[in-house]
């Protein structure tokens, strides 16, 4: 492949294997963030499954982008990806994930010299191997919470931040009045994955009192299956595109955040909880990590288990003032940390920009 000026060889292990359907908040921001690269004028090469065809050519991104495609995953790919990138031919290696399963291509592309600096984004926390490898490239390294950045710290990388939010912020803002009477709880995410805690807000609900439980709603967006014989006053959304969020949100009065960790799947960010804050919701949110540091200027409470988070709810429901209070602590905190910007980004850490 022949090099150009800024073309950024952008590097997704999720790419390199067949798309799971209906795609979802990371390969959604992926997607967008290809899109911003070539606004900014860059070239972007992808490599990416066969499998990926339809859904990478639906989104009609011009001559700027130039897929390889390949239908050998992350490691039988490697060495037919790396031989087409010419010594020097990319100016930016974005490596928009870790993975220990793009190893071997990182070390054949540092072979061949074909890349003149890498920057990583982690979405989720790399294990030793990975930070090893990575080590030899003198990357910057971008992280969503400061449990992922940790390692890499701790490991003597000179440049490691943390750095992350959402993509067309703007979408997300308050409701100018109350859609209801009642008061509506949600909790959104992909609900099928038992991690999610869907269980919880519901066990929550349960506990109200007769006399708050009538004046409330509990909504759960959304199932690609949604579950059936709920409890009066709850009800499960079938699955909601991204489009249809910021007008569903606008509806609600409170957002609950229940997730929890689990041995294969845990948050590392949460796209949602920072959809609620942007839209003037109070948070009421588990006691992960990640959800602590975004309430840690105001804008919601944390609960240790389905009984306080009950509590909780009942104190929310029957005071429209500290609703109000709690959502404008959380959207200004959303808006000063959360909002993503590419542009802002390369500028930071691609260490130049497109011609």
């Amino acid at each position: 492949m022949n090099g150009m000026a800024s073309t950024v060889l952008f590097l997704e292990k999720v790419f390199l294997r067949p798309p799971a359907l209906p795609l979802r908040g990371v390969e959604l921001f992926n997607f967008q963030l290809i899109q911003d690269f070539i606004s900014l004028g860059y070239s972007v090469v992808l490599p990416a499954h066969t499998a990926w065809r339809s859904e990478i050519e639906a989104r009609a991104f011009g001559a700027n982008l130039q897929p390889v495609w390949t239908a050998a995953g992350e490691l039988g790919g490697a060495w037919s990806i790396a031989r087409r990138m010419s010594r020097g031919g990319v100016d930016t290696l974005f490596l928009a994930n870790v993975g220990n399963g793009l190893i071997p291509l990182l070390h054949l592309l540092r072979l061949r010299r074909a890349v003149a600096r890498l920057v990583l984004l982690a979405h989720r926390e790399a294990s030793p191997r990975f930070v090893r490898a990575l080590k030899k490239w003198n990357s910057a390294v971008v992280c969503v919470n400061e449990q992922i950045a940790r390692p890499f710290r701790v490991a003597g990388y000179p440049r490691v931040a943390v750095d992350y939010g959402i993509m067309n912020a703007e979408r997300f803002f308050p409701a100018g009045s109350p859609a209801s009477d009642r008061i509506r709880f949600v909790v959104l995410g992909a609900l099928e994955n038992a991690w999610k805690g869907a269980d919880t807000a519901m066990e929550a609900f349960r506990q109200l009192s007769a006399d708050v439980a009538v004046r409330c709603e509990l909504h759960l967006a959304s199932y690609l299956n949604p579950p059936r014989d709920l409890p009066t006053g709850v009800t499960a959304h079938p699955w909601m595109p991204i489009d249809a969020i910021p007008g569903f949100l606008r509806g609600m009065d409170v957002m609950i955040c229940p997730s929890r960790d689990e041995e294969v799947m845990r948050e590392t960010f949460s796209q949602a909880i920072v959809q609620g804050m942007l839209t003037g919701l109070p948070i009421l949110a588990s006691g992960l990590p990640i959800f602590v540091e975004k309430l840690d200027a105001g804008g919601g409470r944390i609960f240790k288990n389905s009984a306080e988070l009950a509590t909780q709810m009942a104190e929310l429901a029957g005071d429209a003032e500290l609703r109000v209070r709690l959502g404008a602590e959380a959207r200004a905190t959303a808006l000063s940390r959360y909002c993503w910007d590419t542009a802002r980004f390369v500028q930071r850490y691609f260490g130049c920009a497109a011609s």
